[in-house]
């Protein structure tokens, strides 16, 4: 039996003189299996997949705004599929807000094109 799920991933790393800046998640949609479709979040490390207690919520709320901006830039029906984001990026000083929105931008995108079986 195939699977009904799709996976995107995207780890931002910009270098810049004396500085670096990080973000990265992992997306996974599947359909609903309640009345209305939800976001989850699971605060886990991208290497090891163990917890991140010291996720700061600033990282999680960018990412989910990564998420439903495009998903409202593409007329996604999210209210239709269960979202999971995981696997983080998370490191205290070198983090970006922007990196992390635009990492959740970019796996979901990729998520929902290995979902639909098309590039958007």
């Amino acid at each position: 039996m195939m699977a009904n799920y799709s996976i995107g991933s995207c780890y931002i790393i910009k270098q810049n003189a004396g500085a670096e800046s990080v973000g990265g998640v992992e997306v996974r949609i599947s359909p609903k299996h309640n009345d209305a479709g939800t976001i989850t979040v699971n605060r886990t490390d991208w290497r090891t997949g163990e917890v991140l207690a010291d996720l700061e919520e600033q990282q999680v709320e960018e990412a989910i705004l990564g998420v439903k901006s495009l998903a409202t830039e593409i007329e996604f029906p999210l209210d239709d599929f269960d979202i999971t984001i995981q696997k983080f990026v998370s490191h205290s000083v070198d983090w970006n807000p922007r990196c992390v929105r635009q990492a959740g931008r970019s796996a979901f995108r990729a998520a929902v094109e290995g979902f639909q079986g098309r590039d958007l």
